[in-house]
């Protein structure tokens, strides 16, 4: 019988298994051999025969985290996994549905949570179950942690399973802000694909500390707040896409980095058929399990799964109890409850705030006094006239519409707030309130990433959203504030508006003081839409690679590829002229950074 937990998978690749006439699975795939699904648009998979390896990193391995700590695991039996990622076109074969931020059918699915990648696996048992496609004994789920480090190593010991790790895998270096078809980068030597980047995996386990001792067959923990992610992703430093990587998230977490892959396996766990049967049903939410509706909108259910590791599926018996009064404003508890056979109860909850909105456009704070502004999507002229006064021949304009709305920092990112998250301080000019400065753009996106790991493991992010920067369109969006003059403040600019060289204001601008130095966040007054220092203090980094602009543009996140980061806004040693809304620089190694915005899926 297979337990409760050994059903809470996540991350996983898909795999095809082609049938002739009506033979069945077991007839066609048999242990020791590869194979395909077919209820899956011909996902692959690979047969990993059973056996021991050393889990975890070497104490000398290169930026080796604590929870790594090295012990043997031994996998008694033999699984399936799938040679690639589960793709666009594989998840809706399933499930309908294209959740991606990036789109192409042969990219990897993201945008899943750990229970939607559950209820994947559900719906795939579901169909080759009643095709007569499973071989006796087995179930598609996400792999667990030992299973998918035992692939991921293919016999290896060394820190990724090839060298150089830009073969085997996309990463922050060389993914150019974006997943990639699957199957692109060098095989491990088992034949898996992406097992180093591209998109995170999730697995099936909780996450919690290894043994110290010998382990079999390891599930993980029995229960936890967060589940295992697997391999790192495409705006990872190549390495924290490690075979001993692990990172965790909430199981409700959603990002266009994190994806899944398939396993076939036999239960980790097996029990005497004559054992009574002690263990209550699996019950999954479809969706959050706490969200918010739209006050005066038919509310509609976002589904659930239930299954049994004795009855199979149980999700036509699941009773819902509770209701939503969507004319009023509040938050209702909807229970979820299934009973198998022999009376165990599963049981959940989920809450639904009925707001008078969408859930978005409030304003919040996070960190120490890190606040965030909402930004509403709109269209406005980015770069600037051919009449401006010094302009450049890089700000042709154009227009822009941006389909999603945002947050953005409402002050530049302090000293105190980075080391709260990094635990440094490379600051130039000391002090609590000035905007952290000598930090390079990929300083910039290690803040990012672990400030969106630090707050998605808390359970503080709105679901679908990450923390980035901003791209240059929402960056002068913000700056803008739906003016079309020079400055936020009008066609001039004094340093009494903005920290900067105040003996060479722009245009016709009162000279002013030059402090030769920073200044405490919010030292001038805001633009229209609250933001502070969008021009002068410190200049400010931007998703972007620096390059032409188009004619126009949807949605837009620069070139491709290129030598130099774009940087925005000028700084406490520029002239006026430099501090323009549409004055753009290019830098490969920059000094600067404004706090990160959150965006949905923005690229980090």
């Amino acid at each position: 019988m297979q337990t409760a937990s050994c059903l809470k998978t996540a991350a996983f690749y898909l795999l095809t298994i082609l049938l002739a006439g009506n033979q069945t699975l077991s007839a066609k795939l048999i242990e020791g051999e590869n194979g395909s699904v077919s209820s899956a648009a011909g996902l692959e998979m690979i047969w990993v025969d059973p056996g021991s390896f050393t889990m975890g990193s070497p104490s000398s391995e290169f930026s080796r985290r604590d929870d790594e700590t090295q012990h043997t695991q031994t996998l008694t039996n033999g699984f399936w996994l799938g040679k690639y990622e589960v793709t666009q076109a594989q998840w809706r074969e399933v499930m309908a549905t294209d959740p991606s931020h990036f789109t192409g059918e042969n990219l990897p699915v993201e945008q899943v949570s750990w229970e939607e990648a559950q209820g994947f696996c559900v719906k795939v048992n579901q169909l080759e179950n009643g095709a007569r496609n499973l071989p006796a004994g087995y179930s598609y789920q996400l792999p667990s942690e030992a299973q998918w480090e035992y692939a991921c190593r293919a016999g290896t010991k060394t820190s990724h399973a090839g060298q150089p790790p830009s073969d085997y895998a996309w990463f922050f270096t060389n993914s150019r802000g974006q997943p990639h078809y699957v199957g692109l980068k060098t095989p491990n030597r088992w034949g898996f694909h992406d097992m180093h980047g591209n998109v995170q995996e999730w697995c099936l386990d909780w996450y919690g500390p290894y043994s110290t001792g010998n382990v079999t067959d390891s599930k993980g923990p029995g229960s936890g707040n967060a589940k295992v992610m697997r391999g790192g992703n495409w705006h990872y430093y190549p390495d924290y896409t490690r075979s001993a990587d692990r990172r965790r998230a909430v199981p409700t977490f959603k990002s266009s980095s994190v994806g899944l892959r398939l396993c076939l396996s036999k239960p980790l766990v097996t029990t005497d058929p004559e054992t009574e049967d002690t263990t209550a049903p699996l019950l999954i939410l479809v969706g959050d399990a706490v969200i918010d509706w739209e006050k005066g909108k038919a509310y509609v259910e976002p589904g659930y799964t239930a299954t049994d590791d004795v009855d199979g599926d149980l999700s036509s018996k699941v009773e819902v109890t509770g209701t939503v009064d969507v004319q009023t404003a509040g938050s209702y508890t909807l229970t979820y409850t299934v009973t198998d056979a022999a009376g165990n109860t599963g049981t959940v909850q989920r809450v639904v705030t009925v707001v008078a909105g969408n859930g978005t456009g409030e304003d919040f704070t996070v960190l120490t006094d890190l606040e965030m502004i909402w930004v509403e999507p709109g269209t406005f002229m980015m770069g600037s006239p051919v009449s401006e006064p010094n302009r450049r021949s890089d700000e042709t304009q154009h227009e822009v519409t941006l389909t999603k709305g945002f947050w953005l920092g409402k002050y530049e990112v302090t000293q105190s707030q980075w080391r709260e998250v990094m635990g440094t301080s490379p600051s130039l000019f000391a002090g609590d309130n000035l905007p952290v400065e000598q930090v390079s753009w990929e300083d910039a996106m290690s803040f990012c990433a672990k400030f969106t790991e630090q707050e998605s493991g808390a359970a503080r992010l709105p679901a679908g959203y990450i923390y980035s920067l901003p791209t240059e369109a929402q960056w002068e969006y913000a700056c803008r504030a739906g003016t079309t003059t020079a400055t936020a403040y009008g066609d001039s600019l004094s340093s009494t508006q903005a920290n900067f060289n105040g003996t060479y204001p722009y245009n016709g601008g009162v000279s002013g003081p030059y402090l030769g130095k920073t200044t405490n966040v919010g030292s001038y007054a805001a633009n229209a839409w609250g933001f502070h220092d969008m021009h002068g203090n410190v200049y400010e980094w931007c998703h972007d690679w620096y390059g032409d602009y188009s004619d126009s543009a949807t949605d837009p996140v620069g070139p491709i590829s290129g030598a130099d980061r774009v940087r925005r806004g000028g700084g406490w040693l520029s002239l006026g002229r430099y501090c323009r809304s549409a004055g753009r620089t290019g830098l490969a190694p920059g000094v600067q950074a404004r706090p990160p915005g959150l965006s949905p899926q923005s690229p980090v």
